[in-house]
């Protein structure tokens, strides 16, 4: 009796709570798009799609001519058929076949022969799966490269860090700016002051990254950090503007 009496108190407790399982990533997306953006570069927020049925995922594998890895089925049969994620949002599933199968046909050698196309994010870049690894790496295309190998070139070493990184907020689009504006390196004479003021009249002239980099260079952080600390320095000289006493007229 001791024994069954104990063995309650922990099923109990279980559903109590106290000591609840981890969320997987597929629940932690589920609640993040209930609470929080659902797809990065798009305002306002829109809903996903309904989620794709089985048949739909093995229609698709039949097209591709390999499977879904399986993180890629549960994203579309448990969370929603596109419409939510970094960039624009994922694809459609029947976009992701069609976009990956011109892959095979359009895109130059030696490009892996299980691409799967993501998402867009605008101005020719995309990002895209790499199916034919085990670890399956995202690649990011970049644009005006397209007859280079290096065209495609590794995001992130797997398609759960990709999303744990837009979970966590990271700057994605920032990140690759970061690549071709040189945002390491700021132009700045010798013994030139990096001010406050300087970072915020470039943001607010539409030179955000710049002021980044000079935040970056300024505080010593990471990329995050600096669009971070930017937007807060925005928000301070708001506030300062909106305190201060109006003129008398």
């Amino acid at each position: 009796m001791a024994l069954g009496r104990t063995r309650q108190r922990r099923v109990g407790s279980h559903l109590r709570g106290e000591c609840a399982l981890p969320e997987t990533l597929i629940e932690r997306v589920k609640r993040h798009l209930e609470t929080g953006a659902t797809i990065e570069l798009y305002e306002p927020s829109i809903q996903p799609n309904p989620p794709a049925s089985m048949a739909d995922i093995n229609a698709a594998e039949e097209q591709l001519g390999f499977s879904l890895p399986p993180l890629v089925r549960d994203l579309y049969t448990q969370v929603g058929d596109g419409g939510y994620g970094p960039g624009y949002g994922l694809d459609r599933l029947a976009e992701v076949v069609e976009m990956s199968q011109e892959f095979v046909t359009d895109g130059p050698d030696p490009w892996p022969a299980k691409l799967l196309h993501l998402c867009c994010w605008g101005c020719e870049y995309f990002f895209a799966l790499d199916c034919s690894r085990p670890d399956g790496p995202v690649l990011r295309f970049v644009p005006d490269e397209d007859d280079n190998p290096e065209a495609l070139r590794c995001e992130a070493a797997t398609l759960a860090e990709w999303l744990e990184d837009w979970l966590r907020g990271e700057p994605l689009w920032d990140r690759i700016q970061l690549e071709f504006h040189d945002l390491d390196r700021p132009d700045l004479l010798p013994g030139e002051e990096i001010t406050d003021e300087r970072m915020i009249d470039l943001a607010r002239s539409g030179k955000k990254l710049d002021a980044i980099k000079l935040f970056r260079t300024k505080h010593q952080v990471g990329l995050n950090e600096g669009k971070l600390g930017v937007e807060a320095l925005l928000a301070q000289a708001e506030q300062h503007a909106t305190s201060e006493p109006s003129g008398s007229g």
